[in-house]
């Protein structure tokens, strides 16, 4: 997306378009955008832009970048760091509580010099909290492993170690089936221990 803008910018002068064929390109994207000169300050945007960077006052065209947030922005100064870029990257941004996944490609001039800097910009906010969410998911099952393999892997050794000292004082068919339960608890115990670990499904014929 941020090639195509900056190649509408240069080769089909998107800025100098009429306003209604202006609007249909980039006031309608899903994505902000954010046109920045060489020295980082704003020379185009778009409502969703504004909108995701907190209202039409802070990006007001001539503002510099890392003014963008009411307390100055340490993320915006590093961003202004390296406006006009050498090559397209990208970055993550916390601004006001939302999480923006901002994608940097350099504006150049006729001879290919890098003159300032096109941001698109995806809010990512609800995708960060299903990944947080699941981080703490898995770090509460691995927990739960923990406490599963201490807590019922050493009584369970040693109830299978009586069976084998049993073992030298008699010789019982009792004996065997405590061992088969032993044995199938232990299949039970690793396969839980599992899928606590890793996810998935236990299969419902084992």
């Amino acid at each position: 997306t941020g090639g195509l803008l900056t190649y509408a910018t240069l080769r089909v002068e998107l800025l100098d378009l009429s306003p209604v064929a202006r609007s249909v390109v980039l006031d309608t994207m899903s994505n902000g955008v954010l046109v920045l000169d060489r020295h980082a300050a704003v020379i185009d945007s778009n409502p969703q832009a504004r909108r995701l960077l907190g209202g039409d006052g802070r990006v007001a065209v001539g503002r510099p970048v890392t003014e963008l947030l009411a307390d100055g922005g340490e993320p915006f100064e590093r961003l202004a760091e390296n406006v006009p870029p050498d090559a397209e990257y990208g970055l993550e941004l916390d601004v006001d509580g939302r999480v923006l996944d901002v994608r940097v490609t350099p504006l150049r001039d006729v001879r290919g010099h890098p003159i300032g800097a096109v941001l698109v910009m995806h809010d990512i906010t609800e995708r960060e909290r299903q990944r947080q969410a699941l981080r703490r998911q898995r770090e509460r099952l691995e927990q739960f492993a923990s406490v599963v393999s201490h807590d019922l892997r050493n009584p369970l050794n040693v109830a299978m170690g009586g069976v084998a000292i049993a073992r030298e004082d008699c010789d019982s068919d009792h004996l065997d089936l405590v061992e088969d339960a032993h044995d199938r608890m232990a299949s039970i115990l690793e396969e839980t221990l599992v899928l606590a670990r890793e996810g998935g499904s236990l299969d419902e014929g084992g």
